[in-house]
């Protein structure tokens, strides 16, 4: 039987994700930021403010330069996936520990 999941990490009770806009990214809860049909766009920030370890943000964002990404020390990206200009990303980002952020990136088909 699958577990489900709770939105901070582990099984329980199921906890939806709340849809936000703009590139101003947190990680207190699970959220889906823009939309594919209104995807985010320029440079994207991270806050660490009140951060849950584990929480990981759906990002749509498309722009004709790649973002940059601002508000920790150390992003990593995660696989092979690149940021491709001019066309919807999905951007995922995990925050793993103090000033780290891991993400990554795919495209719709």
């Amino acid at each position: 039987m699958p577990q489900s999941f709770d939105g901070n990490g582990g099984g329980g009770g199921s906890t939806p994700r709340t849809q936000e806009t703009g590139v101003a990214i947190d990680f207190v809860s699970e959220k889906v930021y823009n939309t594919a049909t209104t995807p985010g766009t320029g440079n994207v920030s991270f806050s660490q403010t009140d951060a849950v370890l584990g929480i990981v943000q759906k990002i749509y964002h498309n722009e004709a330069t790649p973002p940059t990404f601002t508000g920790v020390s150390d992003t990593q990206i995660m696989g092979t996936g690149t940021y491709t200009v001019s066309v919807i990303n999905i951007i995922y980002a995990e925050w793993t520990e103090s000033n780290r952020v891991e993400y990554w990136i795919t495209q719709e088909s």
